[in-house]
Formats: structure tokens, sequence, C-alpha cells
């Protein structure tokens, strides 16, 4: 992606993991667009809105216990899009997980303010893709 961006656009990545960081800065480090941030990501909200977030389906991506989804009206500018990985492919409705429904899931595909598809890229690995309509009703 940072290859074909068009000039000026920018690229914030959080990583926790202190090798990965690590990594990441050293590939990235020689280009003044792209900055890699070991640290958790809540901080990187406070940085949008964006065009584009990249998040993890871990805690944070949607109604998992003891955390609050990101609220994609704050994060994501109108028309903006978001992916949400590590989900397993669905095959009913509502989507389940381990005997339960998938809460996290069930969030970002019935989201009042986001137009949102499930997308398989692989027979055991699916990623939700999700565009903010601010004018589709919620907020």
């Amino acid at each position: 992606m940072v290859s074909g961006a068009r000039p000026g656009v920018r690229f914030i990545s959080y990583e926790l993991d202190t090798d990965r960081a690590a990594i990441a800065q050293n590939v990235f480090g020689h280009l003044s667009n792209v900055e890699v941030v070991c640290g958790d990501a809540s901080e990187l909200f406070d940085r949008g809105p964006f065009d584009l977030l990249v998040l993890d389906g871990g805690p944070g991506s949607g109604k998992t216990a003891g955390s609050d989804p990101v609220d994609p009206v704050e994060v994501l500018r109108a028309g903006g899009t978001m992916t949400i990985d590590d989900f397993t492919p669905a095959t009913s409705w509502p989507p389940m997980h381990e005997g339960q429904e998938d809460g996290s899931r069930v969030h970002w595909l019935s989201h009042p303010n986001l137009k949102s598809t499930e997308v398989r890229v692989a027979p055991d690995l699916a990623v939700l893709v999700c565009r903010y309509l601010p004018d589709r009703g919620g907020r």
C-alpha cells in the first residue's frame, strides 16, 4: 500500500509486540510518510478520522467481553473504509463462533452507519470490509 500511495498520504501503524515494531520501523524508517509506533492501538484513534483503517480482529474490534468496539463515527471520515480481520467464515445467520453468537461480527455487519460485507480470503479465514456512510441512519 505504501509503495502505491500518491504523494502526501500518511501511514500510521501501531504494534504491541516490540520485536515486530522494531522490524517494521527498520523496513519503513527511511520513509517520511510512514510512522511505526510501538504501543496500544487505542492511542491511534485520537489521530483520526481516517480514510482507511485496518483493525486486528482482537479485543476492541467488536463486541467482545470486557471491551467497547471502535466507533466508526469517531474514527472514519465519511466514505472511509475499515477492515477487520481474523474471522472464520460465516456459514449461518446469526454467525456463530465456538457455539455462541459472534457478537463482534454481528456488531459490524449490522451497524447502522456501515455498509459491510464479509470476504473469504482463505478456506478458514474471512475479513470484514466496512464503509462508513453517515447518512444511512444512526448518528
